[in-house]
């Protein structure tokens, strides 16, 4: 800061200067006396807005304020911002400037509130927010927001014509809004899917009207609700669907895949990998077909969905090549089978 006195004809020799500092974040006052100009405030905190009396007013009105940010519409009626933590400006007022996919609808204002009413906006119409602070007639930075407005959080959420099918043993699902008269732009379904075998509760928020529950596990009960939510601030749900229970369709497992094999001169133990939970219908047979060299199989009931299975195949002839298939059956019936073979190793001399 630099300054003098306005007339120094008997000169300053006694003068000392007073600078009083008025943090307005803190809301502190500290005076601080100089017997020389200028001076450097060398202490002062960034990003702080301090008050320095009229000398500063000359560099606040030049000041470009930053935009603003987190805008928002709230309960549909009120479009709201909030001004940058970091502003070092004097913010005087805010312009807002409205319009639509029509170029002939414009609404334009000027404001000193962080929020606007805008309850005379159509809902569920798209609309272009921008908001432009200003600092005494300086315009700062501005932020635009393309949005629709959301629907009124007394809107009526509840559903009608629910229809389930089965789509490859899948539940398939589609529904509506009972009323769709102002739309549903701002309209999420929450599908709660509580798997009764694990005990576990999954939620999926979907924004079309309809799906095919393709990941869902076979000989499995699910009891499925189903509800819209409005997701526009505050969020409201709906009530809830009548609870549907579900089996998906029992379905054989998928081929067994080789994981390891032991090999010996007359024997060899073999590992594959199955669907674990993925099918949960209860297990029987893991079989290994030799045709007519041999046939060896191994009982999996009573097992809990295991994710591998052995079996040992004995009384083989050393250093012989064999192939086989190997299949599991479970409550839906038998897999395809998987085609391996196996070179026994040669008898040991001793």
């Amino acid at each position: 800061m630099e300054w003098d006195l306005k007339n120094r004809t008997l000169g300053d020799c006694s003068v000392i200067y007073q600078v009083t500092l008025h943090d307005k974040s803190r809301d502190t006052i500290e005076d601080v006396y100089v017997a020389e100009t200028p001076i450097v405030l060398k202490n002062t905190s960034p990003y702080t807005r301090s008050s320095l009396g009229p000398s500063l007013r000359q560099s606040q009105d030049n000041c470009v304020p930053k935009s603003v940010h987190s805008i928002d519409i709230l309960s549909n009626t009120t479009l709201a911002w909030e001004v940058d933590t970091f502003e070092i400006c004097d913010l005087t007022n805010f312009n807002v400037d409205i319009w639509g996919g029509d170029a002939d609808e414009e609404y334009h204002y000027n404001t000193t509130d962080t929020c606007l009413d805008i309850s005379f906006l159509n809902t569920c119409e798209v609309w272009n927010f921008t908001i432009t602070p200003v600092s005494y007639g300086v315009a700062g930075v501005a932020s635009t927001l393309r949005t629709y407005v959301p629907l009124p959080p007394d809107a009526n959420l509840s559903l009608a014509f629910i229809r389930y099918t089965l789509q490859n043993g899948a539940l398939a699902m589609e529904w509506n809004l009972a009323n769709r008269t102002l739309g549903d732009c701002s309209v999420k379904y929450r599908l709660t899917i509580h798997d009764r075998s694990q005990d576990t509760i999954d939620d999926l928020y979907l924004r079309n009207t309809s799906i095919v529950l393709s990941s869902t596990t076979p000989c499995t009960w699910y009891a499925i609700v189903l509800r819209a939510v409005n997701m526009a601030y505050p969020l409201i749900e709906g009530p809830e669907s009548t609870t549907m229970n579900y089996q998906r369709t029992p379905r054989a497992q998928n081929a067994p895949t080789l994981k390891a094999v032991d090999i010996r001169a007359t024997s060899f133990n073999l590992t594959v990998a199955l669907e674990g939970d993925r099918n949960r219908c209860p297990l029987r047979t893991l079989l290994v077909d030799g045709g007519s060299y041999f046939n060896a199989s191994t009982s999996l009931q009573g097992l809990d969905v295991p994710e591998v299975a052995s079996v040992e195949v004995k009384s083989l002839l050393p250093n012989t090549m064999y192939f086989f298939n190997v299949s599991v059956q479970n409550s839906a019936g038998w897999s395809a089978g998987t085609r391996l073979a196996v070179q026994t190793l040669n008898l040991s001399p001793d």
